[in-house]
């Protein structure tokens, strides 16, 4: 039996994964020498959407986040988030999109930084 060195890139690669499966529903993951191979548990997901489809309420689009780069989206979100405050239902589309914008630095120190920095005080009051 060969012999394995774990790397830096490999335990990257491996915590990479570990987020992606505590996030998902991966049921079984099944690692071999050319292939990975996993199972998925049943969602009931589609059928909450069902249900919401029968009562009458439509799937919503979210709007395109504006910006080139991740900083610029985070400018729009936090301005459109201050924009909406007499709307209630408006907001909670720039929240879940702003934590998705969060959760590609694994809300680090750096994107807790950006965004308290975003949310200070009469920031965005010329908007």
């Amino acid at each position: 039996m060969e012999s394995f060195q774990v790397t830096a890139p490999f335990l990257r690669t491996i915590n990479q994964l570990q987020r992606f499966i505590r996030g998902s529903h991966v049921a079984t993951l099944l690692v071999m020498d050319a292939k990975i191979e996993c199972s998925f548990k049943e969602s009931r997901i589609p059928l909450f959407h069902e249900d919401l489809q029968r009562i009458g309420y439509p799937a919503i689009e979210f709007e395109k986040v504006e910006g080139e780069d991740w900083g610029q989206q985070m400018d729009y979100l936090c301005i459109r988030i201050q924009l909406c405050r007499l709307n209630q239902v408006m907001p909670l589309q720039y929240y879940y999109l702003l934590g998705k914008r969060l959760v590609m630095y694994n809300w680090n120190a750096y994107a807790k930084h950006e965004m308290m920095d975003r949310f200070a005080a009469n920031k965005f009051k010329g908007a």
